[in-house]
């Protein structure tokens, strides 16, 4: 928790540091992000302090409620430098309240802008995206593809298994491995069986990473 409290502050100053142009309110975003630093550091130093530093840590996000509302007005920003910060926050933060906007952001022309939201939505565990990641799969195999395949996966919804089967047997290798994976996750009972016999042939892959991904897919 301490790490974690750590890492999000350092985040937040940041992201407050480069959008410190953009909005009116980055104080309160370092305020935030400080506070959460501070969290962290006591969690590390005192750890008998904790309820204390929980308390501080409640407070400063009590703050960050209200920045979250304008990081969000940020991923339409025209400049793909801001909206690329501002994705990278809310990656972060993994605040519910971000999901429309993360939907709309795997829309964004600028890849690293549309895969981190797709990231996000994964992280929030939100089924609401999983008709935009659906759609996306719909499109010719890209770049985003396996990433959109693992945030299905992370969304554990078992009626992806008939949309990801078929990404078992594509060529990109990136893609058959993270269609494995996340499948491993998804099967029910009624599909095991089918799951296992395609499993069964790719662990006899002559390629050794694919070989090893299918045989602890088979394992789990």
């Amino acid at each position: 928790i301490g790490g974690f409290a750590i890492v999000r502050g350092v985040t937040e100053i940041a992201a407050a540091i480069r959008l410190r142009q953009e909005i009116d309110i980055e104080w309160l975003l370092i305020l935030a992000g400080a506070a959460s630093l501070t969290f962290g550091v006591l969690l590390f130093l005192f750890p008998g302090a904790g309820a204390l530093a929980h308390v501080l840590y409640i407070g400063a996000m009590a703050i960050f409620i209200g920045v979250i509302e304008a990081v969000l007005e940020l991923i339409r920003d025209k400049d793909e430098d801001i909206r690329r910060a501002a994705i990278e926050l809310l990656n972060q933060t993994k605040d519910e309240r971000a999901v429309d906007s993360l939907i709309q952001a795997t829309r964004d022309p600028d890849w690293w802008v549309s895969e981190r939201a797709v990231d996000a939505l994964a992280e929030i565990g939100s089924k609401r995206a999983v008709p935009r990641l659906t759609e996306m799969l719909k499109s010719p195999p890209s770049k985003a593809t396996p990433i959109v395949v693992r945030a299905l996966g992370k969304l554990g919804d078992a009626r992806l298994v008939d949309t990801l089967l078929p990404f078992m047997s594509r060529p990109e290798r990136e893609l058959r491995i993270e269609a494995m994976q996340a499948l491993s996750k998804l099967v029910d009972e009624r599909r095991a069986e089918q799951l296992r016999t395609e499993l069964q042939s790719q662990a006899v892959s002559p390629d050794q990473t694919i070989s090893r991904v299918a045989s602890a897919a088979l394992a789990e």
